[in-house]
């Protein structure tokens, strides 16, 4: 089943968050969710690099995420440095993030 567009934009959403205010990631781990909460595809690799760079206890920023995930082998398919800029441009704080996730969660229940 294809998935639907709000998930995919509450999963970019949620992602740019996370990149505003890192204590995101940790409190998503800490409830036990990891990258597996993003559909497959480019969203999930990004949400896979910023759960490593936390679990190493660096910050998720504009250097350490295309690093990670150059590291990786995602970076090309995810778009480069301009796809990391758009992400990071989408939001100005991180303010709506519990509901991005709470979508995102949806849509992660739905593919289960």
């Amino acid at each position: 089943m294809p998935q639907e567009a709000p998930t995919l934009d509450a999963e970019a959403y949620y992602l740019s968050c996370c990149l505003c205010d890192n204590a995101l990631i940790d409190e998503q781990l800490a409830k036990g969710y990891d990258h597996t909460i993003f559909a497959p595809g480019r969203y999930r690799d990004v949400g896979k690099a910023m759960v490593s760079i936390r679990e190493r206890g660096e910050a998720v920023n504009h250097v350490t995420l295309p690093d990670e995930m150059r590291a990786a082998g995602s970076f090309w398919a995810f778009g480069e440095d301009a796809a990391i800029v758009d992400l990071m441009t989408l939001v100005d704080t991180s303010c709506h993030a519990k509901t991005y996730l709470r979508i995102v969660l949806d849509g992660y229940s739905m593919r289960r």
